[in-house]
């Protein structure tokens, strides 16, 4: 992996959540000039990461993976009782233009929007079926150009999605295992952005604390 930039505040500000924050409020993780924490993943083929003149996150098509990985102290990452949402736009591409990985307690799962040939929005992985095979697999259309409000929801029980504050999908994780895909996107660990053999631009990038009596209300 290669370093852009270095965000010394906002490491700061995530290394100290779980004793700082109160439930419910926000840490910005993009701040719309530069990269901060965030660092490219070397895959091989991979797409430049930049900012655009808009102070949008730009990830270029890649050949197949482009993808960046926050690379602060992940044990101020919340792993329960967190919310993580962002802005996504797919420029152009065949396939999925935002792949959000993310802590689901002592693993991690993948938030797909727009994959297996642009249509397919899901979590992967549960019980070692991915987001195409799996119980929240849903078929959506999306328009290039156009800003997707994305949101996810972990708490002690369920992951939690949506797309424009429409539900998505709620998977209750008891007797459930959550992993990852096996593959590249592992190295999205602990908290990562991808697409796949698309241009996908993000902004907007916030990290939300859940005290415990709001984490299951669904809002």
């Amino acid at each position: 992996m290669r370093k852009i930039k270095s965000w010394t505040a906002v490491l700061i500000s995530i290394a100290a959540f779980e004793t700082t924050l109160i439930g419910g409020e926000k840490i910005t993780l993009y701040d719309g000039e530069m990269l901060g924490e965030w660092e490219s993943i070397e895959f091989g083929g991979e797409g430049e990461v930049h900012v655009a003149f808009d102070g949008s996150l730009i990830l270029e098509n890649g050949n197949p993976f482009t993808a960046i990985v926050w690379s602060g102290d992940p044990e101020g990452l919340p792993k329960k009782n967190y919310e993580i949402s962002l802005e996504a736009k797919k420029h152009y591409g065949d396939d999925f233009f935002c792949g959000l990985t993310f802590p689901v307690n002592d693993s991690h799962a993948t938030f797909i929007c727009g994959g297996w040939g642009g249509a397919i929005v899901g979590c992967s992985s549960i019980d070692g079926k991915d987001a195409s095979l799996n119980e929240t697999r849903k078929l959506m259309s999306f328009d290039d150009g156009r800003w997707y409000a994305l949101r996810v929801r972990v708490t002690e029980n369920h992951v939690s999605a949506w797309i424009d504050d429409k539900p998505v999908f709620k998977v209750e994780l008891k007797g459930k295992a959550i992993s990852l895909r096996a593959g590249p996107i592992e190295k999205c660990v602990p908290l990562g952005i991808a697409n796949y053999r698309t241009r996908s631009g993000f902004r907007n990038i916030e990290l939300r604390h859940l005290g415990s009596t709001l984490a299951d209300e669904g809002k």
